[in-house]
């Protein structure tokens, strides 16, 4: 039984008629701009969605123009598009391999007591929760000196949370500095002194500052370019309400509104941006540079975080290997871990040999897990996508790929084949848009197009 697309007029297709054979390997080739992903993605991949949805009471999809397609199923695309932008992922957050790191550094880490600095180990060490208005908190004794100290807990060791991110960086690893080019001293705020702020915002900001001024009873500078303020004049510009040159006594009796005086500051203004977008919004990439945090030098994490070892290795190191070094890691915490500090962490192990492995079928071995997602390759993250859903055990779905050999190795290429046999041998239907020939020898049906 195939699937029969029927009269395909979508986009530059031409009321074609296309059979593809389920539970096999097709692969579809031809000249660029012939229709080939239209075909797949946005006719049959479209029409498989929509039928699937409907079945299901959801409506609103509308129909791809095409006749029909017979024998469909749910379908899963694995494309080069839909990245993750967030500057925060990484491979080992995208994939959850670092969390099953930091359960294990919260099962097995060791750290300096900050009583006795004797080293000691957590999983050696007596636990206790605490109840404190409504939170609870776990506390660990120091088994040299029985000192009590907070417990370092899977948080303790994510970036992503108050609890393990550097302070000084938010765990971006990186410090923002702002740019000389954000003040033009020789022009007025109004004529465009403050690149960013555009000439109407520029006066509505104008008015609180010249308000905040009268307030502190500084020298007003009007009409004169940026380069003629006193030292005092421009801080204020800068820093706003938030500027060291106000007392802590004055501070607490600002004006509470913009336009009398409640002015915020040019720079802390972008660094509230930038935090709520947490990334630099386009409007401020020409004003901003990104260095590394001169506190944390890159690695993420709090001071105490980053300290913690397990097997003599920080979790920011481990962070930077790649993915084959990683696992001969893992192989020696199970084979030097004791059987009951073993039972504690067997899980996460193998949850991580297992990703790796398939990862490594890939070709991607040479990844490691800080690896910034945004900054994998179209056909990397597509082979990613690929390795994941080798963990599915569904059955009949059609599995559409684009070009999945695109910047892979050709040593690499079998092991990429030898996945997609296995998903195929499971009963699914393989659909990939493909020009490698050594890749197109293992197809079970061609279709030019």
């Amino acid at each position: 039984m195939n699937i029969e697309i029927r009269n395909a007029y979508e986009k530059n297709l031409k009321h074609i008629h296309v059979e593809i054979p389920r539970n096999q390997l097709t692969v579809i080739t031809g000249l660029s701009g012939s229709g080939k992903t239209t075909l797949l993605k946005d006719t049959l991949y479209m029409e498989a969605q929509r039928q699937y949805l409907e079945t299901m009471s959801y409506q609103g999809i509308q129909k791809p123009k095409v006749g029909e397609i017979r024998n469909l199923s749910p379908a899963v695309i694995i494309d080069q598009e839909d990245r993750n932008e967030n500057p925060r992922s990484t491979l080992g957050t995208q994939t959850d391999m670092y969390t099953d790191l930091r359960m294990i550094f919260e099962k097995l880490h060791h750290r300096e007591c900050p009583n006795c600095k004797a080293e000691i180990s957590a999983s050696d060490s007596i636990e206790e929760t605490e109840k404190i208005n409504e939170k609870f908190t776990v506390y660990m004794y120091c088994p040299k000196c029985q000192y009590r100290m907070d417990k370092l807990t899977r948080s303790n060791f994510s970036f992503n949370t108050k609890e393990g991110a550097c302070p000084t960086c938010n765990g971006l690893g990186k410090s923002l500095v702002i740019k000389n080019n954000l003040y033009q001293k020789d022009k007025t705020i109004v004529d465009g002194g403050v690149a960013i702020w555009a000439k109407t915002y520029a006066e509505y900001q104008l008015k609180a500052y010249y308000a905040l001024l009268r307030y502190l009873e500084i020298e007003i500078p009007q009409d004169v370019p940026l380069g003629d303020f006193t030292d005092e004049q421009f801080e204020i510009l800068k820093q706003g309400i938030h500027s060291n040159m106000i007392s802590n006594q004055q501070k607490k009796t600002l004006p509470t509104k913009v336009l009398e005086g409640k002015y915020e500051g040019v720079e802390p203004k972008i660094w509230r941006k930038i935090a709520d977008k947490k990334s630099v919004p386009s409007s401020l990439k020409d004003y901003v540079e990104e260095g590394i945090c001169p506190d944390c030098h890159g690695e993420k994490l709090n001071k105490l975080s980053r300290s913690a070892t397990v097997l003599n290795q920080r979790l920011p190191e481990i962070e930077k290997w790649d993915l084959h070094r990683l696992l001969d890691w893992i192989k020696q915490i199970d084979q030097n871990t004791d059987d009951q500090k073993r039972a504690l962490i067997q899980d996460y192990l193998l949850d991580l040999s297992t990703k790796i492995e398939r990862i490594s079928k890939v070709g991607l071995d040479y990844l490691s897990l800080n690896r910034p997602y945004t900054t994998l390759s179209g056909g990397e993250a597509q082979r990613l996508k690929l390795a994941a859903i080798l963990d599915s055990q569904m059955t009949e779905l059609i599995i559409i790929l684009d070009e999945p050999t695109i910047g892979l190795h050709p040593s690499d290429t079998e092991g990429l084949i030898s996945m997609i046999k296995k998903l195929k041998e499971r009963g699914n239907t393989i659909i990939t848009i493909e020009h490698d020939e050594e890749f197109i020898k293992h197809a079970d049906s061609l279709v030019l197009h």
